[in-house]
C-alpha cells in the first residue's frame, strides 16, 4: 500500500506556467514592474493576511525592491484585544472544545476613529510606495496591488503547537492546543473566510506562505483557473498525519510514514475544511486550503440542489 497511496497527490495547472513566482526578489520584482506600469508618484500595495501568516517576513522579503517610504499594519486600528473577548465570549463558551459558530465580519473589530487616522497617514504619505498589510488591511485601503497572503488550516495549527501564533486579537494567554484551535474554528476562521469569499475576485495575487521565507505567487487568473480545472477532474486534497492517545504503527507500516516518538492516531484525507490542495504550475508547486476550491467552485463541486440548502459547505 505505501508504493500506491501519494502522500503529495498533486494537480498540474495547464497554460498558467508564466503567472507565478518564487521568493520575494522575484515577487518583488514582479509587483515593481507591475506599479510602474501604472505610472504614479505614489502607490500603495495593500497586502490583506489571513490570521496566523508571518506578516513580519513578508515586509522584510518585499521591502527589497519596494522601498516604501511608509508601512501601515492595518491592526494597529483594531479593537483592543480585552474587547474583542468580550465580544466573542458567548460563543467561544466555557469548552474545551465546542462553541457556536460566529457570525461577526471583521469591520466589526475595527475602530472607526482608528481606521481614519489610518487613512490620514496614508494620504500624508510623501511621495514613492506605501505598504499596508495585516488581516484587515483591505479595509484601510484599496490600493493599486491588491495581495491576498494565505496559509493552510494544518500550517495554523503547527504553529499554535510550535507557540509561534497564538491567535487574534486576544488577552488569554492560551496554552491549550484544543482552545487555540476552537477559537480558530468557531471565530477567526470564519469572519476571514467571510472576508476572503467577498475579497478573492478583486485580488491581483494570491500568496502561498506556508513555507517559512519560501513565498510563492500566482496571478488571480492562474489562481481561479486552476480551481476551475480541479473541480471538473477528479482530484485528491493533500493529506496529514498526527499523533493519539490511542496510536499504533499500521500508517507507519503501511503507507511508509516516519517513525513518531507518539503513535500516529490520526489520518485526515479528503476533509476541505482542513486538507489543502497542491497545484502545480510548471516547475513551482503551491499549497492552498482545499475550501477555497468549496467557496469559488461551489456548484461545480457540491451541485446545485446541495448548494442551494447548505451554501458552501
Amino acid at each position: 500500500m505505501g508504493k500506491t497511496y501519494d502522500k503529495e497527490p498533486t494537480i498540474r495547472i495547464r497554460n498558467r506556467d508564466r503567472e507565478i513566482w518564487t521568493g520575494y526578489e522575484a515577487i518583488g520584482a514582479t509587483l515593481k514592474e507591475a506599479l510602474a506600469q501604472k505610472v504614479r508618484r505614489s502607490s500603495v500595495v495593500v497586502v490583506e493576511c489571513y490570521p496566523g501568516v508571518r506578516q513580519e517576513e513578508i515586509i522584510a522579503g518585499l521591502s527589497a525592491a519596494l522601498k516604501p517610504v511608509k508601512i501601515i499594519r492595518s491592526e494597529d486600528a483594531a479593537l483592543d484585544p480585552a474587547d474583542v473577548d468580550r465580544i466573542v465570549e458567548r460563543y467561544l463558551t466555557d469548552d474545551r472544545v465546542f462553541g457556536f459558530m460566529a457570525p461577526f465580519a471583521i469591520d466589526e473589530f475595527y475602530d472607526p476613529s482608528k481606521l481614519a487616522e489610518l487613512r490620514q497617514s496614508l494620504e500624508a504619505a510623501e511621495a514613492g510606495v506605501t505598504l499596508v498589510i495585516g488581516f484587515g488591511a483591505s479595509i484601510v485601503a484599496d490600493g493599486d496591488i491588491l495581495l491576498y497572503a494565505d496559509l493552510a488550516r494544518w500550517e495554523i495549527q503547527l504553529r499554535y503547537r510550535a507557540k509561534e501564533y497564538a491567535n487574534w486579537r486576544t488577552n488569554r494567554a492560551e496554552n491549550d492546543l484544543l482552545r487555540l484551535y476552537k477559537r480558530g474554528f468557531f471565530f477567526e476562521w470564519r469572519m476571514a473566510d467571510r472576508l476572503k469569499k467577498s475579497l478573492f475576485h478583486a485580488i491581483d495575487y494570491y500568496l502561498d506562505t506556508n513555507v517559512k521565507d519560501q513565498p510563492k505567487m500566482v496571478t488571480r487568473h492562474a489562481l481561479f483557473d486552476g480551481l476551475a480545472q480541479t473541480a471538473a477532474q477528479p482530484f485528491r486534497l493533500v493529506p496529514y498525519f498526527d499523533p493519539g492517545v490511542w496510536g499504533g504503527t499500521w500508517l507507519e507500516s503501511n503507507i511508509e510514514l516516519p517513525k513518531r516518538e507518539h503513535p500516529y492516531a490520526w489520518g485526515f484525507d479528503g476533509v476541505p475544511e482542513e486538507n489543502s490542495l497542491y497545484f502545480q504550475y510548471g516547475d513551482t508547486r503551491i499549497e492552498l486550503p482545499a475550501i477555497n476550491l468549496v467557496f469559488f467552485e461551489s456548484i461545480k463541486l457540491l451541485g446545485e440542489k446541495v448548494y442551494a440548502r447548505f451554501g458552501a459547505e
